[in-house]
C-alpha cells in the first residue's frame, strides 16, 4: 500500500493521522507488526515514523528508480499504544 500526502498539504499532521489510523486498524485485526520502506533522504518521514516508534530493521539498496536506498522500518504493534489524537507527544 502506498500512503502519501500531497506536497501542498504536508506539515499539517495529516500523514500522522492517516498512519495512526492504519496502525490502530492493524491492531484491531490482531496484526503483530507493521513495516514500511522510506527513502533514506526523506528525513521528514523518517522523523514521523521514529516518533511513532518505528525502528530500523534493514535496508534495500537501490530500491527506488533513481537508485536511492530504502530504509526498512518496523514496529511491534503488541508493544505500543496508538495515539488517536493530535496532542504533541
Amino acid at each position: 500500500m502506498l500512503v502519501a500526502v500531497q506536497p501542498n498539504q504536508q506539515r499539517r499532521g495529516l500523514g500522522r493521522q492517516v498512519l495512526q489510523a492504519l496502525l490502530l486498524r492493524a491492531q484491531e485485526l490482531d496484526c503483530s507488526t507493521a513495516s514500511l520502506e522510506v527513502a533514506a533522504s526523506n528525513q521528514a518521514a523518517i522523523n514521523l515514523y521514529e516518533a511513532l516508534g518505528f525502528i530500523n530493521c534493514g535496508q534495500r539498496s537501490g530500491y527506488y528508480r533513481n537508485g536511492e536506498d530504502a530504509l526498512l522500518k518496523c514496529l511491534d504493534l503488541k508493544q505500543i499504544q496508538v495515539r488517536t489524537d493530535n496532542r504533541p507527544e
